[in-house]
C-alpha cells in the first residue's frame, strides 16, 4: 500500500508538472500570436 501510495504521488507531481507545461506552452503561443499581429 506504501509503494502504491508513492507512485499515486509521482502521478501526482507529473500531473500538475504536465498541467504547468501546458499552460506555459499556450502563454508561449499567445506571446507568439501577440508578435505576429503586427
Amino acid at each position: 500500500t506504501i509503494l502504491l501510495k508513492l507512485i499515486t504521488n509521482q502521478d501526482r507531481k507529473n500531473h500538475e508538472l504536465y498541467k504547468e507545461h501546458r499552460c506555459n506552452k499556450i502563454k508561449i503561443l499567445k506571446f507568439c500570436k501577440e508578435l505576429n499581429a503586427d
